[in-house]
């Protein structure tokens, strides 16, 4: 991001690229910079002087692993024990300012070190946060570094925005446990011109989205049922948007182009993978071995500096364990079999109705987001249309105007689609209007139709805490939900 006389994030792999040849030379960046800008990093080995600053980075590798924001400071430093934790933040309109994040940061991060067996597992890290205070044509989310994560969201109120944002900082620091450090030698010795991609997305994004969730109820960040719902809610997005029978790590090597439509699942299935798993790892030892001991096993075992073999992941895991977890991976992450959601939850003392299907309208099974600049709804994906989907010739890109003649407001959009729906009538005419490129390349209004048919929708299953469960199992579900100490 470059903002003149306001912002300027420096994103290693945008800024200086790709330098082939030169991955294990050694780096300095000289940057001039005005007085009342200061820098926001990880770095630990940099120079200020006169207006400038000087980074050193020991390879290409570190240089790009290390972001920097600059801008007004807006600052705060928490120390955990041996580690010290820097949150940046960058909020053009102070909506959001690091002095009200801090206590939650702070109680985020004592619940991941008490998760983490008491020990972070870095010595230094910092968060920083862009927030855009206008609406820009840019994508939102974040990115993970070995000592850093860096954040680029919409400004809004803090209180509408910090559940969110604590989310998605726990997940990105929970990276620091996988692939920063459990990672395969594809990782470690990543070919930037062709990528040779691992198999372990389940493991570098799923077991990291679920320790995100897990370590917030362990911690009492959430209530078991809010956790459970979570799950839940994963459990039918996987099933409704993706493949549910694919082989997770055939997905995973495929990823940047057979399956790419696939990797959303990462966050969904992956962490439910990774959930399943934790039960597993209990349950065969009577709750004296878990998910979390297991990379933390891994890790020391391999780390940042020895990386694993991919194809021999699974035996090392197996070695470590016993011969259950290896069939369970085997079965559930490599040969694809759908999970037995039922069969996990019991183990945990937990009733589980799988997800129902019923028949409903709907605009197709298309794939939407609601652009921010343009303030409409437009379409991301149309791998997973319906039947009436298919006829109605969605495209990516396309940008909704009017939905039956109706113009989709820019607020209470939900509301304004079960309107629609409710009005609808088997066999009547649809008809949704979009903004798309003409063959000359300039915006056009299309008017695409089909007839309404309904198509079956999965709702979400009902997840609850048995009350009459066996002494046992309510031990075993009070540890893994972090109620017995």
């Amino acid at each position: 991001n470059f903002e003149a006389g306001k912002n300027f994030l420096l994103n290693g792999h945008g800024v200086y690229g790709y330098l082939e040849g030169m991955e294990f030379l050694p780096f300095e960046v000289e940057v001039k910079k005005p007085t009342e800008m200061a820098h926001q990093s990880a770095y630990t080995n940099v120079t200020s002087k006169g207006g400038k600053d000087w980074f050193k980075a020991e390879n290409y590798h570190q240089l790009v692993d290390m972001p920097v924001m600059y801008c007004k400071p807006d600052t705060a430093v928490i120390k955990m024990d041996d580690t010290e934790v820097l949150v940046a933040v960058y909020s053009p309109n102070g909506l959001i300012q690091t002095e009200s994040l801090r206590p939650h940061f702070k109680r985020l991060l004592q619940s991941q070190r008490d998760y983490l067996n008491g020990n972070l597992p870095v010595e230094r890290y910092a968060f920083l946060m862009y927030f855009m205070g206008e609406q820009l044509p840019i994508g939102t989310g974040a990115l993970e570094h070995n000592y850093s994560s860096v954040y680029c969201l919409p400004e809004m109120d803090e209180e509408r925005i910090r559940p969110f944002l604590l989310d998605i900082s726990s997940h990105e620091f929970f990276h620091v446990i996988t692939p920063l450090s459990v990672h395969s030698e594809e990782i470690h010795y990543f070919d930037f011109a062709e990528p040779d991609m691992s198999r372990h997305l389940w493991m570098y994004e799923g077991i990291t989205e679920y320790f995100s969730h897990h370590n917030q109820v362990q911690s009492g960040m959430i209530t078991p049922e809010e956790f459970l719902s979570r799950m839940g809610s994963k459990i039918v997005n996987s099933k409704r948007n993706f493949q549910d029978d694919l082989s997770f790590t055939k997905m995973s090597q495929k990823v940047l182009h057979k399956y790419e439509h696939e990797y959303g699942n990462v966050y969904e299935k992956g962490a439910l993978l990774a959930m399943c798993l934790d039960i597993e790892l209990m349950e065969s030892t009577n709750g004296k071995y878990s998910l979390v001991q297991l990379m933390e096993d891994l890790g020391n075992k391999f780390g940042k500096n020895q990386p694993f073999k991919d194809k021999q992941l699974f035996k090392e895991i197996e070695a470590m364990t016993n011969a259950r977890v290896g069939d369970y991976l085997n079965t559930y992450v490599k040969k694809g079999v759908p999970l037995p959601y039922g069969d996990y939850f019991k183990k945990m003392g937990i009733a589980y109705q799988a997800p129902r299907d019923t028949m409903v309208f709907s605009l197709g099974d298309v794939q939407l987001t609601f652009d921010t600049v343009s303030h409409r709804l437009v379409v991301t994906n149309t791998y997973g249309l319906n039947e009436m989907g298919r006829e109605m010739d969605y495209r990516v890109g396309d940008e909704f105007i009017s939905v039956m003649g109706k113009k989709i407001p820019t607020s209470g959009i939900r509301a304004f689609f079960d309107g629609v729906m409710s009005e609808l009538k088997e066999g009547g005419q649809f008809t949704v209007e979009v903004e798309r490129d003409n063959a000359a390349g300039e915006p056009a209004i299309v008017t695409l139709s089909a007839k309404t048919k309904k198509a079956k929708r999965l709702h979400p299953p009902r997840i609850s805490i048995e009350q009459g469960a066996d002494k046992g199992i309510v031990s075993l579900r009070e540890k893994w939900f972090g109620q017995n100490g």
